[in-house]
């Protein structure tokens, strides 16, 4: 039900949602998208799995802001964020 929400119904709702780097998205965040499916699948309803995507579509989209300001204020080129976000990504692992 989750990839047919992703993969059919929000670019129906709006066609640029296919551009979201979704699949990007839930590797990001694959336990807690696992945890919202089975939670909303426990529930015998959408919700908690509908305000996880949505999250972390948000949260995808300002990041994606963020790195385009990044770029855009000539402090940064692509190759030096791309190393930058190298750099941060073990982080992020615990």
């Amino acid at each position: 039900m989750g990839r047919l929400w992703h993969t059919l119904l929000l670019p129906k709702w709006n066609p640029a949602v296919a551009w979201f780097p979704i699949k990007s998205i839930i590797h990001d965040r694959q336990q807690e998208y696992y945890d919202a499916i089975s939670v909303s699948n426990a529930a015998g309803e959408s919700t908690v799995f509908t305000e996880f995507m949505i999250s972390s579509i948000k949260t995808s989209l300002i990041e994606a802001i963020n790195m385009s300001d990044e770029m855009s204020d000539g402090t940064m080129d692509e190759a030096v964020l791309r190393w930058k976000k190298l750099e941060e990504y073990p982080k992020t692992r615990d």
